[in-house]
């Protein structure tokens, strides 16, 4: 899985200051040794997400001669040589082949899974260090029975079935079974995506839908990783962490005022709102493709003939019904806010330039599902949208592979103008300053 940059605090780095005559003490040696590692650990994981760079498979082996025999059952695997990159900048490096017994057994009526992990180990923290010229940078196997921790990496996984049995590869590796090796889920170390989006949803089809989204941007916009979580609902705690917010309009209008000033406290921090809504049998649904059929039947009409400026004026009249409709579907969230004494501005329909139509996908129009075309209004943090975009995501209702790809890559933008607006709100705000600032400023003045 990958994970988020590690934000350490901001120490300078300090290296030895060389001159003529400086003695050579171990101490000074090991800071010398000490500045290298530090930078070279830094860059691996500012650059670098952590993984499996290569090696490191695993295999299911018989007992070795030299073990006892009540530990002969069927348990055993090894671990192939290979190198990996932990999640502090660490290599770990497995020289040689690494037998394991799995010892973790299964209750009598659930299974349990059991996770293979790898960890760096820094020998200056081992005890009882031989005395020799070197050392060597070690690490460790652990059997768990929870998900991976900041500092390990997975090499394997296996769904243990209640009672004692044997392991074996897995007959299918694409889906493995019970007691099987399953190597589905070993992370590889890639080049760091960029941009890392925290979503919270309200539902858990919307977790699940938005889940599928960010493993598309896998392929589709490799810059761009993140964490969904399923949020309980009416709101009981602050959400200002998360870069978006997905919410159906049913959902909005019940928060009572407490709720949304929390919401208006995460706007303003720069969490992004969305507001969802169906438009099913509406109005808006049947102008919106009657606009389309216009707007098509413009584009193959020359300016020189008689019906092209009939056409043009029938499109005008039916985007402006259009705008005042969408205006009075978004006029009941001001209205609902208003009641609670709190103001957000007007919603509009996006221009052409607008984020959120260009970046990173460029869009002239929106895709059209069930018979839906999507429209979506923004007001700063607040994006109502209205149509089913998300049900194209995880591919549980068949769609037209063109109508699931334009889905996926609206939703990237949606994903990037929320990471954005984050981000930007983040860099500008006001923060402590430091007491060594002072420094630097007469240092660079």
């Amino acid at each position: 899985m990958t994970m988020p940059f590690l934000q350490r605090s901001l120490q300078p780095f300090e290296r030895l200051q060389i001159s003529d005559g400086l003695l050579i003490t171990a101490k000074r040696w090991q800071q010398a040794h000490s500045y290298h590692r530090q930078r070279q650990n830094l860059l691996h994981q500012s650059v670098h997400s952590p993984g499996i760079v290569w090696g490191l498979g695993v295999s299911v082996i018989r007992a070795p001669e030299t073990i006892s025999s009540q530990y002969r059952d069927g348990r055993w695997v090894q671990i192939q040589p290979g190198l990996a990159i932990d999640n502090f900048g660490n290599p770990i490096v497995v020289p040689a082949p690494i037998e394991f017994r799995i010892a973790s057994e299964a209750s009598a009526k659930q299974p349990v899974e059991v996770f293979l992990m790898l960890r760096y180990v820094d020998p200056d923290k081992l005890q009882a260090l031989p005395e020799q010229e070197t050392i060597q940078e070690t690490f460790r196997i652990d059997e768990t029975v929870t998900l991976p921790q900041v500092d390990e990496i997975e090499l394997c996984r296996i769904c243990l079935a209640p009672g004692r049995h044997q392991l074996k590869p897995a007959e299918n590796v694409m889906f493995p079974g019970l007691n099987e090796l399953d190597l589905r889920f070993r992370p590889a170390a890639h080049v760091r995506q960029t941009e890392w989006v925290e979503v919270g949803c309200f539902s858990a089809s919307a977790t699940a839908q938005f889940r599928a989204l960010l493993h598309s941007a896998i392929a589709l916009y490799p810059k761009m990783a993140g964490r969904v979580e399923h949020l309980a609902f009416p709101l009981n705690s602050s959400v200002t962490k998360y870069h978006l917010l997905y919410l159906t309009k049913a959902q909005f209008l019940a928060l009572d005022e407490a709720s949304m000033r929390g919401l208006l406290s995460a706007i303003a921090q720069g969490t992004t709102i969305i507001v969802a809504e169906s438009l099913k049998g509406s109005a808006i649904a049947e102008l919106q493709t009657v606009r389309q059929q216009l707007t098509d039947a413009l584009l193959e009409t020359s300016e020189s003939e008689e019906t092209y400026l009939a056409v043009q004026c029938e499109l005008s009249a039916v985007t402006e019904q259009l705008q005042e409709y969408l205006q009075q579907q978004h006029a009941e969230l001001s209205f609902h806010c208003h009641q609670l004494g709190i103001a957000i501005s007007q919603a509009e329909l996006l221009s052409s330039r607008h984020p959120l139509k260009t970046e990173p996908f460029l869009f002239s129009q929106f895709p059209t599902l069930r018979q839906q075309p999507i429209t979506l209004l923004n007001s700063q943090g607040l994006i109502h949208l209205l149509g089913d975009l998300s049900v194209a995501w995880d591919g549980e209702v068949p769609f037209p592979r063109e109508a699931v790809r334009t889905s996926q890559e609206l939703g990237i933008n949606v994903l990037h103008f929320a990471w954005q607006r984050k981000q930007r709100t983040t860099l500008q705000a006001s923060t402590a300053a430091p007491e060594q600032s002072s420094q630097f400023v007469q240092t660079y003045a």
